[in-house]
C-alpha cells in the first residue's frame, strides 16, 4: 500500500499542529537511487492503553510518503479509549487486532510473522517517526547489502512532545554492545531490521518483558554488521512516567543481564569475550545488587555485589565509591562544592543511561 496524504486522513484534533498533525513527508521518489522498484516494509505497532499517544504515532507512520508500506497494529485489549482511534484509521492499516497476549515481544513477533515485508521494524505507541525516515533506512540498507539492521542517532522527546536531548548512537558491533565499550546504545525505534535476518536468529525472545531489543541487537550483530545512518534522527523516544522502563527498572537490568550473558555464550561469540573483566556486566551487576538492597534483599544484593567484584573489581570499586558519594553530596557536602560532585554523579549516571525497552 502506499502511503495516504494528509488530505486523506482524518483532521487533526483542534489545537495540534506541525508534524506529523497538519504536516507530511514529501513522497518519496518513484524508485529507489539504483532504478530497483521500493521494497515493502512492513511496520508493526505492540499498543496497550496509550490512547493518549497512539494517534501520534499513527500517523508518524502512515504520513512517511512511502509507496509500498504495510502497517500492523497489535493491541493488547486496550480499555482507555485506544481502540476507538485504530478504528478511525482502519482504512489505512494492514491488519489491526485488539486482544489479550503474553507481553510485547508476543504482540510485536505476531505481527512480523504476519507482515509479508522484506524489512521490519516495530514503533511503540508513545514513539514517533520523523519525516522522510523509512525511505532514509530503507536506502541505507541497500546501500550496505551485508548489514541486517541500520539505525540512527534518537531525539528524546516529553509527554507534549518537547525535546529533551539527542541519544547518540555511532558505529557498533557486537564487541562494544558486549563489553560497554561504547557509551552509547541503539534507539529502538530508529532500528529497520531485513526479515531474513530477524528470523534467522529466531524473532523477538518472548520469554523476555524488557531488554528484547537489545537481546535482538546481539543475535544480529554476531552474526551480521550494523550500520549506522549518520545525519538527522529517523525517530523520536517519549519519555514519561508510564514508560515501562522508568516503572519496571529492576526487570529491566534483569533483563538485560540474560541478554548479556546469553551472547557471551552464543557460538558467534568474539573470541575472548566473557563476564570476567567485563566492564558491562560489572556496571549490571552493580545495579542490582543496590536495587535489591533497597528493597532490603541483602541476600540477592551480596550475590550480585559478589558477581561484579569477580568479573572487574576495579570497576565495581569505583562506581561504588562515585555512588557513596553522590549519597554523601545529596546528605553532607556544602553547597559550595556540590558542582565538583556532580561530574562524579555524571560519570555514574552514564552507566547504561542510554538504554531504553
Amino acid at each position: 500500500m502506499r502511503c495516504p496524504t494528509l488530505s486523506e486522513l482524518p483532521a487533526a484534533p483542534p489545537g495540534k499542529t506541525g508534524w506529523p498533525w497538519t504536516v507530511e513527508s514529501p513522497p518519496a521518489p518513484e524508485a529507489m537511487a539504483d532504478g530497483s522498484p521500493w521494497p515493502r516494509v512492513s511496520i508493526v505497532t505492540p499498543s496497550y492503553n496509550q490512547g493518549r499517544f497512539i494517534e501520534e504515532t499513527i500517523r508518524s507512520v502512515l504520513l512517511q510518503g512511502y509507496p509500498n508500506l504495510e502497517y500492523i497494529i497489535m493491541d493488547g485489549g486496550s480499555t482507555d479509549g485506544t481502540v476507538d482511534i485504530i478504528r478511525k484509521y482502519e482504512p489505512w492499516l494492514a491488519y489491526w487486532v485488539s486482544e489479550k497476549d503474553r507481553g510485547q515481544s508476543h504482540a510485536v513477533n505476531k505481527g512480523w510473522q504476519r507482515a509479508t515485508g522484506e524489512i521490519l521494524a516495530y514503533l511503540n505507541s508513545d514513539d514517533l517517526y520523523l519525516p522522510g525516515a523509512i525511505h532514509r533506512a530503507v536506502e541505507a540498507l541497500s546501500q550496505n547489502q551485508t548489514a541486517a539492521l541500520v539505525y540512527s542517532d534518537g531525539i528524546w522527546i516529553d509527554e507534549a512532545g518537547g525535546f529533551l536531548k539527542l541519544q547518540q548512537s555511532g558505529p557498533l558491533d557486537a564487541r562494544q554492545m558486549l563489553t560497554g565499550a561504547s557509551p552509547f546504545g541503539i534507539p529502538q525505534p530508529t532500528a529497520f531490521m531485513r526479515r531474513d535476518a530477524v528470523q534467522m536468529v529466531g524473532w523477538l525472545d518472548e520469554s523476555l518483558h524488557m531488554a528484547m531489543d537489545f537481546d535482538l541487537w546481539v543475535k544480529l550483530a554476531l552474526r551480521n554488521p550494523l550500520h549506522y545512518v549518520n545525519g538527522p534522527s529517523l525517530a523520536m523516544l517519549r519519555v514519561h512516567a508510564d514508560m515501562k522502563t522508568a516503572v519496571r527498572m529492576l526487570e529491566d537490568r534483569v533483563c538485560t543481564l540474560s541478554a548479556l550473558e546469553r551472547g557471551l555464550s552464543d557460538p558467534h561469540c568474539p573470541s575472548g569475550l566473557s563476564t570476567m573483566g567485563n566492564k558491562a556486566y560489572a556496571r549490571l551487576c552493580l545495579d542490582l545488587a543496590i536495587m535489591h538492597l533497597q528493597d532490603l534483599k541483602v541476600g540477592l544484593s551480596k550475590e550480585y555485589f559478589i558477581r561484579a567484584l569477580r568479573s572487574s573489581p576495579t570497576e565495581t570499586l569505583n562506581l561504588s565509591l562515585n555512588r557513596f558519594l553522590v549519597q554523601s553530596y545529596r546528605t553532607v557536602i556544602p553547597a559550595g562544592v556540590q558542582h565538583w560532585v556532580r561530574r562524579l554523579r555524571g560519570i555514574e549516571e552514564q552507566s547504561y543511561s542510554h538504554v531504553r525497552y
